[in-house]
């Protein structure tokens, strides 16, 4: 018998109590109601409800729960809006029903199971293991439409939702934070799944308050988009969320996902006092400390194999840790056009690209406390929303945007405005390519390099402008990411400051620019700020505590057309902040990583090598190391007006020659 066709079954209980049960009917306002029903259960008694039920009254004493028969969920409602659900202990992921007396429209709606299965990853004794998510959601979509058998009509409010223009609807979820190990808070509960299918939806508001439980999957997220051939274009759609892991939209799976004329707002949750910290993904439901950035919630994700994420003329804000994010991704492209991204807390990044992701951001705004954008593989652009990059765009995505939406989108430049650095590299490293009008504020250093293959290409012919707030413009340095126990699923609890003399890495060529070096071209510009590379260099564990790494890195800067004036120097760093040394860097002092003070130096295994071409002009304010300097026939090195400037080659006086290379231990001075 289909649970469509199941009749309804009215069963009259003596003394104060009075269920009413009936078929799980795609239709909400067809489930009938008996005023007065009341539902207590006894304690630590278990009822199992295979019918949808309605009620005005429950009582769910300490001890007692509700469940469904195997392969189904039971979702509550008072009102309209999903509540009740709590983890029954945090680091799991099955829920119970909270003890209390609920009063009001109360719908106990049972529906198929939508279990997601994810394996854990990142690090931890948990790795590698498979993590059943038992996903609940308002709506699921699938191929074949609205799946009304998988979803929970009972907090969908407005018209009945139905075929794949879906419009005009509200989904709200009403939890609790976490509080203590008696009250373990969050609901788990989903706007929308959509698993399939090509979807329009439009004209709808998601509220959900209460933790999540994943982002890493979307378990507990506004909206999840899952799965290759799954097409699912969101406008003029407000989400509204706070929690842990809270998320607004995640998109997975080989997905396509288009946001446009949309408005995702994000705020942190509260975290348990012993929450660790951790890069275990079956338990990471904030920000790592050891990144400097703190927070609960990300604004979007972006997983899984080939999915693909445009946000089109939409504002995205988040409290703490990230707006724009991808994460554990292969072959994926992430788009934003004409976006706000607002950080309105006092910590997190704008944009993060992670798994060799592809990003591409046109005519975007960032206001961010910490960080533009991080980047550990992969891609990121920054330009112009031009008429021809939109409409590009539009034909190799397949967004759909009709000629009219084409010429609606103005001409905008990229915009980041950070409070703390602008670009940050790490991991394996990333391509950064600057173009257009872009420009980026930056209240500290503009790009820091820890260590990581950079391919900076920056072209200011149509105005890019670089401002770090500190006058540095590049920072190579050590990463100061503490070890990582995987046994654990922990960090060692310091980064401490390497001392004493740096050990000269014999198999590293300071002369030599390779493709696993910090590089960076600027064209078409004029820039005034420092460059240095501090990095030690030798041998070393890597940032997962396995195996050695070479961290020798050289520093490699091409100018073309451009003017620099400043220092461009090997250095020796030490961590500074506020006027204050930190020999040790831990979780209570994360405002300090990536905060370093240079001294300049002849280089160890830390080479600068500086090109000069066509007509570029390096004006120097300062003593300044270098181990290459490359100048083509057009191009000079110079001080300020009324100064001169003088070089040593191995020691020995040398003239600055257009045309002419110079190798080795190199000082550059101003007289």
């Amino acid at each position: 018998m289909n649970i469509k066709e199941r009749l309804i079954k009215i069963a009259v209980i003596a003394s104060t109590s009075i269920m009413l049960t009936v078929p799980l009917l795609t239709n909400v306002s067809r489930i009938a109601h008996a005023a007065g029903a009341i539902k207590n259960l006894d304690t630590d008694s278990t009822w199992v409800i295979s019918e949808t039920t309605k009620l005005d009254s429950l009582t769910i004493p300490e001890g007692a729960s509700i469940t469904a028969p195997k392969g189904y969920r039971v979702t509550m409602t008072v009102n309209g809006i999903e509540t009740g659900k709590v983890l029954e202990t945090w680091q799991g992921v099955d829920y119970k029903f909270a003890p209390g007396a609920y009063k009001g429209a109360i719908v106990l709606t049972v529906s198929e199971a939508n279990d997601v299965s994810r394996e854990s990853g990142g690090g931890g004794a948990e790795d590698g293991k498979a993590i059943v998510y038992p996903f609940r959601q308002a709506l699921y979509l699938d191929k074949d439409g609205i799946n009304y058998e998988k979803s929970v009509l009972a907090a969908v409010q407005g018209k009945k939702p139905s075929g794949f223009e879906i419009k005009n609807i509200n989904i709200k979820s009403k939890g609790t934070f976490y509080r203590d190990p008696a009250s373990l808070g969050g609901t788990g509960f989903n706007g929308i799944y959509a698993a399939g299918g090509e979807y329009n939806v439009k004209n709808i508001k998601i509220d959900l308050f209460g933790d999540g439980r994943s982002d890493f999957v979307g378990f507990g997220s506004a909206i999840v988009a899952s799965g290759k051939g799954t097409r699912l274009v969101l406008d003029n759609v407000t989400i509204n969320t706070q929690g842990i892991v809270r998320s607004g939209v995640i998109a997975t799976g080989g997905s396509n996902l288009i946001v446009k004329n949309s408005r995702i707002k994000v705020k942190n949750g509260v975290l348990p006092p012993d929450y660790i910290n951790t890069m275990d993904t079956s338990q990471m439901r904030s920000s790592l400390w050891i990144s400097g950035i703190n927070g609960t919630t990300r604004a979007t994700n972006l997983l899984g194999n080939g999915t693909l994420a445009t946000y089109i003329n939409s504002y995205i804000s988040f409290e703490g840790w990230g707006g724009l994010s991808t994460d554990g991704a292969r072959d994926s492209k992430l788009f934003a056009i004409n976006c706000k991204i607002d950080n309105t807390g006092k910590s997190g990044y704008g944009q993060y690209n992670n798994s060799n992701a592809v990003t591409k951001l046109l005519g975007c705004e960032f206001k961010v406390a910490t960080l533009g954008s991080g980047t550990d593989s992969g891609s990121v652009f920054l330009g112009d929303s031009t008429r021809e990059a939109v409409e590009s765009l539009n034909e190799e995505l397949g967004l759909g945007l009709t000629s009219k939406e084409l010429k609606s989108i103005p001409v905008k430049h990229t915009i980041i405005n950070s409070g703390f650095q602008g670009v940050l590299w790490h991991g394996s490293g990333c391509a950064l390519t600057i173009t257009g009008g872009t420009v980026i504020n930056s209240k500290d250093t503009l790009f820091v390099d820890k260590s990581a293959y950079t391919d900076i290409q920056v072209d200011g012919s149509q105005g890019a402008r670089l401002n770090p707030g500190n006058g540095i413009i590049m920072q190579v340095m050590d990463d100061d990411e503490p070890t990582y126990n995987r046994q654990t699923g922990t960090w060692v609890e310091y980064y401490e400051d390497p001392s004493g003399p740096v050990t000269k890495d014999d198999s590293h060529d300071i002369y030599t620019v390779k493709n696993t070096d910090a590089l960076a071209k600027f064209s078409n510009i004029e820039l005034k700020g420092d460059f240095y590379n501090s990095a030690r260099g030798g041998h070393k564990k890597n940032s997962m505590g396995e195996g050695t790494t070479n961290i020798s890195k050289n520093l490699g800067i091409t100018f073309d057309n451009a003017r620099i004036t400043g220092i461009i120097s090997a250095s020796n760093a030490l961590h500074y902040y506020n006027g204050k040394y930190y020999p040790k860097i831990g979780k209570d002092d994360m405002m300090v990583f990536n905060r370093v003070i240079n001294t300049p130096g002849t280089a160890v295994n830390n080479g600068v090598i500086v090109s000069l071409n066509n007509g570029s002009k390096w004006t120097v304010t300062g003593t300044s190391y270098l181990t290459k300097l490359a100048l083509d026939s057009s191009s000079s090195v110079t001080a300020r007006k009324g100064l001169g400037v003088s070089m040593t080659v191995n020691g020995i006086k040398t003239d600055i020659r257009p045309g002419q290379t110079y190798t080795g231990a190199i000082a550059v001075s101003v007289n």
